[in-house]
């Protein structure tokens, strides 16, 4: 507003400026948790709360969460659940549960960032499962446990492969680069075994990389010797990890190790969803609502059942709201989740095929994942979306804001090339 106003006094006469001011004080502007509470306010008789709630405190919301779970556990422990006490035995310490407890909050904070958890804990156990006979490379997590792996091999690569061109064709480093070709040669092999999902392929290229001693340096360029050794011992540190996380064994005792975590990943998302169950109905009977309920009642009553993030249905009462806004400006999209997709998306003209959406972000300013952020659905669009053409106009499409009015182009050339080493996709 003070901006058009300060260009309305340069330009008094100016009827587009007038009309830009006038229009500003009917736009709709606020959070996310400020619309969905508008929803709620508004069609409240179409959810089953006391039109009596309030938003608790956070730090309330931690208290009820504490002693619900609590609660909880006291009834597990004297029914003596059988897939309860297997998880006490897989996560449970010394000293207690605690860190069971904790394990089922992060969870269950995790799921709220989709529109249905219990579906959604339930199919993520059922990831685990695998038919009597089936090996690790048919476990559901193979292509997740690949790019893992695939991570740690190519910054391993990258690392080695710079310390080899530094001293490939310098004399005095012959016995070094020996040593790098000899190591680069077993995780080329290594990264190429990944081309194919076998992992007892995986295990076997593995073991055959060799980071063996290096020969000792004589010469007077100690500052490069000390530059090669650091980066070599970074890929050997890489390397070394990825037989930690993901080659302690074979293929065939993974499989065993496969097979006995899906009862326990069945227990997991259950005792969760029971402990959702029951903090629901503790905040309902607290009259409470938190920043979770905002979204979920409104996608409750925006969108209709069976609904999905690429098939959205919208309610009358989203059908009521898309005549309200002519267009949906969304700041911060890299920090959207599921849910808030969906919300936005059934209040837009997309059912209708109309691209009334306008989406802004920075990927590189998603900071916001301990609140269920998922920058992956800002990439998503990015990469589908073709580059916007002025001169042939279509939607969707991707406009690049590539003018920086903060900074000097230096500073915008370090920062980009920092982040091109560090924020990769996978990362």
């Amino acid at each position: 507003g003070a901006a058009i106003t300060k260009k309305l006094e340069e330009k008094p006469d100016d009827v587009h400026l007038q009309n830009q001011l006038t229009y500003l004080s009917r736009a709709d502007i606020k959070t996310i948790h400020a619309f969905c509470l508008q929803v709620i306010r508004e069609y409240y008789d179409r959810l089953d709360i006391d039109p009596a709630v309030k938003t608790a405190d956070p730090a309330e919301i931690a208290l009820l969460q504490k002693d619900v779970l609590g609660e909880l556990f006291e009834t597990l422990y004297e029914a003596e659940d059988e897939g309860f006490l297997r998880l006490l035995e897989t996560y449970g310490e010394n000293t207690g549960d605690q860190r069971l407890k904790d394990l089922i909050l992060q969870i269950y904070t995790f799921s709220q960032g989709y529109p249905d958890p219990e579906n959604l804990l339930r199919k993520m156990a059922e990831q685990f499962y695998m038919a009597e006979g089936d090996s690790i490379d048919q476990c559901a997590w193979m292509p997740l446990i690949g790019e893992g792996i695939t991570n740690g091999v190519d910054y391993a690569l990258y690392n080695l492969q710079k310390a080899y061109d530094r001293i490939c064709g310098n004399g005095e480093f012959t016995a070094y680069g020996e040593r790098l070709e000899a190591e680069l040669e077993g995780i080329k092999a290594l990264r190429q075994a990944l081309d194919n999902p076998c992992y007892a392929d995986w295990h076997q290229a593995y073991v055959a990389v060799d980071f063996a001693r290096m020969p000792a340096y004589r010469g007077q360029d100690k500052d490069t010797a000390e530059w090669v050794k650091n980066l070599r011992n970074e890929a050997k540190a890489a390397i070394g990890k990825l037989g930690e996380t993901y080659f302690c064994y074979g293929a065939e005792t993974q499989t065993k190790l496969i097979f006995s975590l899906y009862p326990i990943a069945k227990a997991l998302s259950e005792t969760v969803i029971r402990f959702a169950e029951a903090f629901a109905q503790a905040k309902k009977e607290k009259l409470w609502l938190d920043f979770n309920d905002y979204e979920h009642f409104a996608l409750q009553i925006l969108t209709e059942p069976g609904s999905t993030k690429d098939n959205i249905i919208p309610t009358d009462a989203a059908k009521q709201m898309q005549q309200k806004y002519d267009e949906i400006m969304i700041d911060e999209y890299q920090d959207s989740n599921v849910v808030q997709e969906m919300l936005l998306t059934a209040v837009s003209g997309a059912y209708e095929g109309n691209n009334n959406r306008f989406m802004v972000g920075d990927v590189k300013q998603s900071i916001y994942r301990f609140r269920l952020a998922m920058p992956q659905i800002f990439m998503a669009k990015k990469d589908s979306y073709t580059p916007y053409n002025r001169l042939h106009p279509a939607v969707p499409a991707a406009i690049t804001l590539d003018k920086n009015f903060r900074s000097r182009a230096g500073v915008c050339a370090y920062v980009n090339q920092v982040f091109s080493l560090f924020m990769t996709r996978r990362v």
